[in-house]
């Protein structure tokens, strides 16, 4: 396999190289030996030119990327020009025109909230003051990769209960509103049968009756639940409603927690001052209201 390799030499040079090399691992072996630190590394593959959507900026990988040209000695403008150069970018170049007109890098982030988080700001204002930007980037890629092995977690023990609910439902659907009404006609001329047999039939009567109707009221109510989801006072309900369950409320909690802790660690070790510290400052450089 072929690999594009970007490198930065003895002489704090920047350089771009083209490996042969039958895996990742000695691709960047063949690198070492050649005295280069390793900025990136990237197969080069024939890919299909399907139609693809604009994908969302990789604020991780870009993290890790700009934190090894930091620590390769390269200051933030270079390293920043150094990564629009390897793949440009609209971000990137947004970021770079507001730090040439002066702007901290921490406001040239805050002014594109689509793709930098709150919190990436702060830990990059935080990490201003102290001068330490790269520290606070190596801060923040643990911080996301440690959420993302959450994340993949919690996905990979849903899948086989998701499976199982869909499956069943499908089957259940099916049952209900095909098997069932087929049948209910058979079955009218019979005499007494028990409470539920009767119930049953009568709802297969009435799914045979009203199938349009059915239908369109279940497409309008899936559509009503997609649009309530969407909404941010309805998600805050939903989740103060689960908060409300024992069990499921108690692990959300320890979460949270969990989160609010290790946000806050990262930005005091950052430098960013506690609410009772700012409160103690003047008022003229206090919170604002």
């Amino acid at each position: 396999m072929r690999f594009n390799v970007l490198a930065v030499d003895p002489r704090q040079q920047v350089v771009a190289l083209t490996l042969e090399a039958a895996s990742e691992t000695l691709a960047a072996d063949q690198v070492r030996v050649r005295g280069l630190h390793l900025i990136s590394l990237e197969c080069k593959s024939i890919r299909l030119a399907l139609p693809q959507r604009k994908s969302k900026f990789p604020t991780t990988l870009f993290s890790m990327e700009l934190l090894s040209l930091l620590e390769a000695g390269l200051n933030l403008v270079e390293a920043l020009q150094t990564l629009a150069e390897k793949e440009p970018s609209e971000v990137l170049a947004a970021i770079i025109a507001a730090i040439h007109r002066g702007e901290p890098f921490s406001q040239a982030v805050g002014a594109l909230p689509q793709h930098f988080s709150p919190l990436y700001v702060a830990t990059i204002k935080a990490a201003e003051r102290t001068g330490n930007v790269a520290e606070a980037l190596g801060r923040y890629i643990a911080y996301q990769e440690e959420l993302e092995r959450v994340r993949k977690k919690i996905i990979s023990a849903s899948i086989y209960p998701a499976i199982l609910a869909g499956v069943g439902a499908l089957v259940l659907a099916f049952l209900m509103f095909y098997v069932v009404p087929r049948f209910a006609s058979v079955y009218d001329d019979m005499g007494s049968l028990p409470f539920f047999s009767r119930a049953l039939l009568s709802f297969g009567s009435f799914v045979a009756n009203n199938g349009v109707i059915l239908g369109l009221s279940f497409v309008g109510l899936i559509g009503g639940a997609v649009w309530a989801v969407t909404r941010a006072e309805v998600r805050a309900w939903l989740n103060t409603q689960l908060w409300r369950i024992p069990a499921l409320g108690q692990q959300m909690k320890v979460y949270q927690l969990a989160r609010l802790y290790r946000t806050s660690a990262m930005l005091l070790r950052a430098g960013w001052p506690t609410i009772v510290e700012q409160l103690q400052q003047p008022p003229l450089v206090g919170l604002r209201t």
